[in-house]
């Protein structure tokens, strides 16, 4: 006997055909398919970090903050000196500016009226 004819007479385990009824494949967990895969639970520690987080952001903004330039040009009124600009230069271009003058008037009373109103 050769070599080839032993082979093919004496069947190796792994070269036998499995069966699928027997395999560990034939009993998958399949997931249905309206199920959501369970999310991981949080980070036992995360509260308490977003927490802590939050108040150094508020104590530092709050409290601990000292006032600069850029905050004081936020208190400016906006839009009033641009008002008083687009008005002359509306006036150079030769435009009628008499109803807006009196626009810019009674919007500076009621400001006035509303500051006097307001408790000191």
């Amino acid at each position: 006997m050769t070599s080839t004819q032993k082979d093919k007479e004496v069947k190796e385990p792994e070269e036998e055909p499995i069966k699928f009824t027997t395999s560990p494949a034939f009993r998958p967990v399949a997931a249905s398919p309206n199920e959501r895969p369970k999310k991981p639970p949080p980070f036992w520690a995360q509260e308490y970090i977003i927490q802590v987080s939050l108040c150094a952001f508020l104590l530092y903004f709050c409290v601990f903050r000292e006032e600069n330039d850029i905050d004081l040009k936020m208190k400016v009124d906006l839009g009033e000196p641009d008002a008083e600009e687009q008005l002359l230069e509306l006036e150079k271009r030769g435009a009628n500016v008499e109803l807006l003058r009196e626009q810019l008037l009674r919007v500076r009373q009621i400001e006035v009226s509303m500051e006097e109103s307001l408790p000191a």
